[in-house]
């Protein structure tokens, strides 16, 4: 519930919402941990050479004051989403709360799009998700081990299409694949997973081995 106050652009109390609302305006300040947030996907759109970008059309028209610790948008239609970045968040926040109470086996599950585990499974040696054909419900594409790191599945489904969009080329991508990314950090899984289901192949490589 905290972490959706600080994130949900659709929440009239949420920081974000505020920011959205005012940032092309003038500068609003912004708490210390949202702006570790948005310094954090500064560098992930950097490293992924633009193609995973909250503001969903060119973060270098997000200015960040790093004296004053405001943000300001030089373009007013900017409106910052952090849809592909909050989930991974959350479970990392999850991930420190259960590690403080000396929980070592655990699996945080948000409908197998988003996913951590804490060790392995009690009667295994390793928590088994699979990995589920959108476009064929009965069909599993493979099941991913996870023990002690996070599995992030984007993609598109006949029901829900046009949702994750190209900076690049402003369009939502409307191919018909998922991308599953299985990494130690949830953040980054989830960054990866967006990024992959639209940059070009020939740039894809280069982006995971930054």
């Amino acid at each position: 519930s905290r972490v959706s106050q600080l994130f949900n652009k659709f929440d009239e109390r949420s920081e974000l919402y505020t920011i959205n609302k005012k940032a092309s305006q003038s500068p609003v300040s912004v708490s210390n941990e949202l702006w570790s947030v948005l310094m954090d996907c500064k560098q992930y759109c950097s490293m992924t050479s633009g193609y995973f970008d909250i503001s969903l059309k060119d973060y270098n028209q997000v200015i960040l004051d790093t004296k004053k610790r405001t943000v300001f948008f030089k373009d007013k239609q900017i409106q910052l989403d952090l849809g592909a970045y909050a989930k991974g968040y959350a479970l990392e926040k999850i991930r420190n709360i259960l590690l403080d109470q000396n929980v070592s086996c655990a699996l945080i599950n948000f409908g197998n799009s988003s996913v951590l585990a804490l060790g392995s499974h009690p009667h295994g040696d390793y928590w088994p998700i699979g990995i589920e054909d959108p476009y064929n419900p009965e069909k599993t594409l493979g099941i991913v081990e996870l023990v002690d790191n996070s599995l992030s599945t984007s993609g598109n489904m006949p029901s829900h299409t046009k949702h994750i969009f190209n900076p690049h080329t402003e369009t939502y991508t409307e191919a018909k694949k998922i991308v599953s990314v299985k990494t130690v950090n949830a953040i980054e899984a989830e960054v990866l997973s967006t990024t992959l289901m639209i940059i070009p192949d020939e740039l894809a490589s280069s982006v995971l081995s930054n």
